[in-house]
């Protein structure tokens, strides 16, 4: 009988670390995910010298960013533009403790999402843009995703970055040079 309570408890703690391991395999897949999201985003920013510009019909940068996402396997969720942005605040202004107010969501400049997109599935991301002294520079904020009942909704670390300083941006740059 001694023999028998022992084997269940090595089981069991064998089991116990065996899904620990999981979890953590898993954790390291969502994120590599969301870093080389993260990545594909300021590499196209950089490229293009900016972020679209809203006024204009072509979007270059946009459209390129969700090839990229596309092919990368980053998953797609049910959120409209609005919410997404008082997330991505929330994450962005959470050093400062306190609640996010909508004066805050617009002080910050967040280009993407627009807050009018009609849109309810899209790609979790957040493009902020701050001015410099000698030009502007992008934020990027990808979030990781845990497609787990109950649980995934809860975990949901960010991913920040940021692209360089970029100089006299009078227009977008195309892949053509125009």
């Amino acid at each position: 009988m001694k023999e028998s309570i022992g084997q269940a408890f090595i089981m069991n703690l064998i089991l116990f670390f065996f899904g620990i391991l999981v979890l953590l395999y898993f954790g390291s897949i969502n994120y590599s995910k969301a870093y080389k999201a993260k990545n594909k985003i300021v590499n196209t920013i950089e490229k293009y010298g900016g972020w679209d510009d809203p006024e204009s019909p072509n979007t270059p940068v946009k459209d390129e960013v969700y090839l990229k996402l596309e092919q990368g396997g980053y998953q797609t969720v049910v959120i409209t533009g609005d919410d997404l942005r008082k997330k991505c605040a929330a994450k962005v202004l959470s050093k400062q403790k306190r609640n996010v107010t909508d004066k805050d969501i617009e002080d910050l400049n967040i280009v993407y999402p627009e807050s009018d997109e009609l849109t309810n599935r899209r790609y979790e991301f957040c493009v902020i843009e701050h001015k410099a002294s000698r030009g502007s520079y992008y934020q990027v904020v990808t979030f990781m995703r845990f497609e787990v009942p109950v649980v995934g909704n809860l975990l949901n670390p960010a991913i920040y970055g940021e692209t360089a300083v970029l100089y006299d941006n009078p227009g977008l740059k195309t892949e053509e040079g125009e």
